[in-house]
């Protein structure tokens, strides 16, 4: 279990990869915001297709008594 820390031991002294990490732990909150927006249009868009194409392709076209004669 301990290997799986040694990456943050690289962290402490590389002074560039630190920036880096932390400058991605500050973002969370921004990114968090764009997929929640995301999100919502996503579900906006899901919902209004469901009710234009409510019903239209729900049928078959292979007769199925056919079949089975």
């Amino acid at each position: 279990m301990l290997r799986t820390l040694r990456p943050l031991r690289f962290l402490t002294h590389n002074v560039g990869m630190r920036l880096i990490v932390n400058a991605l732990i500050g973002s969370v909150g921004g990114i968090s915001n764009v997929m929640l927006v995301v999100g919502v249009v996503i579900l906006i868009f899901a919902i209004l297709f469901v009710n234009l194409y409510k019903g239209k392709f729900f049928f078959c076209s292979i007769d199925t008594y056919i079949l089975h004669t």
